[in-house]
């Protein structure tokens, strides 16, 4: 009977202990959640006024602890004291970050914490707002947490505002060179120079060059479209590129008038046989009408009566051919005449003609 009795108060003791062991257990986790947990989520609540919002951001964490606590496995004999174990450390880093990036609108009753827009970023807890990318930065994915989060505008674009997703192409008519970033304004990218131009938005290096043909007025900046190069006129021609004026066709040559955007000194033509001209930038075979004072259309001119044609790019008066003493002629030219022999008549009886006579 003694025997049973003994064995009686061992199990009551034995339960007794367990139920202890059990009560101190939860006490301890009941307090590490009140501290990590509750208090944190309180005071969140308190600054939102939103207490729904609380118990919403409480339940990721709650559930996290609990799934730390009961899958771990059995506890291993008593040891020494040690440091903090690695699975509550995970825990509190878990609690961390869910209020980290993320803000809570004073403004909106009830609300949750929001993920931080484009543009923008939360490098603390409790954040009420996140902060702008400063100018020359942006940001283009959300939930940032850092201002190092904001990139440097690229090369041939701009930031001229706080906050921006994406930074701004440089305008059409100006470009920027590759090794310039962070940029604030659009003034930073360069204005085309002379003789160049940029249709395009977010041009790297250098602008477009007018092409062999054409030129762009001198003082001209800025330009944004192949118009602002223009044709060069009959009697003009250019060979290269970017530039702001035409060359002349030389003296004893000359353009149709309808020629327009010639890109080579061959453009420029011969003046025919019985002409000459001692100016540049001839857009006329010749003129058609010589006596006329006003001259719009500058042409090679006709040797005139008393000569013969005596080749083709004459630039002087004097080397037209002329009859001899006692010879004369109209001035006519190829095809009516086209040597000295056909040219050159005989003055007639009564009449004569003083040598090199030209009329």
């Amino acid at each position: 009977m003694f025997v049973v009795v003994v064995v009686v108060v061992v199990v009551v003791i034995i339960v007794v202990v367990v139920v202890v062991v059990v009560i101190v257990v939860v006490v301890v986790v009941a307090v590490v959640v009140v501290v990590v947990v509750v208090v944190p989520s309180l005071l969140l609540t308190k600054l939102s006024s939103s207490s729904s919002s609380s118990f919403l951001l409480l339940l990721p964490p709650l559930f996290f602890f609990f799934f730390l606590l009961f899958s771990s496995s059995p506890p291993p004999p008593p040891s020494p004291p040690s440091p903090p174990p690695r699975r509550f450390l995970l825990f509190l880093l878990l609690l961390l970050s869910l209020y980290n990036s993320y803000y809570m609108d004073k403004g909106i009753a009830n609300s949750v914490c929001k993920a931080c827009e484009f543009g923008r970023y939360a490098d603390s807890v409790r954040s009420s707002s996140c902060v702008n990318c400063v100018k020359g930065k942006h940001v283009a994915t959300t939930k940032s947490t850092s201002s190092s989060d904001c990139k440097a505008c690229p090369s041939g674009r701009f930031g001229d505002e706080k906050g921006l997703k994406l930074c701004k192409d440089c305008y059409v008519g100006r470009y920027m060179t590759r090794d310039f970033t962070g940029q604030t304004l659009n003034t930073d990218c360069t204005k085309c120079e002379q003789g160049r131009y940029e249709n395009q938005v977010g041009q790297l290096d250098r602008c477009k060059y007018c092409p062999i043909g054409k030129f762009m007025p001198a003082g001209t900046q800025e330009s944004t479209s192949l118009s602002s190069c223009q044709l060069c006129p009959s009697g003009k021609f250019q060979n290269m590129q970017k530039m702001t004026s035409c060359e002349s066709c030389v003296k004893g040559k000359y353009q149709e008038p309808t020629t327009t955007g010639a890109v080579k000194s061959d453009d420029c033509l011969l003046c025919q046989a019985g002409y000459w001209s001692d100016e540049s930038a001839l857009s006329s075979k010749h003129d058609p009408r010589p006596n006329d004072p006003v001259n719009d259309n500058p042409a090679c001119k006709a040797c005139g009566g008393g000569t013969f044609p005596a080749g083709e790019g004459l630039i002087i008066k004097d080397d037209c051919g002329k009859c001899s003493a006692g010879l004369f002629s109209l001035g006519l030219v190829p095809p009516a005449c086209n040597t000295k022999e056909e040219c050159c008549k005989d003055c007639v009886k009564g009449t004569m003609k003083p040598k090199n006579l030209i009329f």
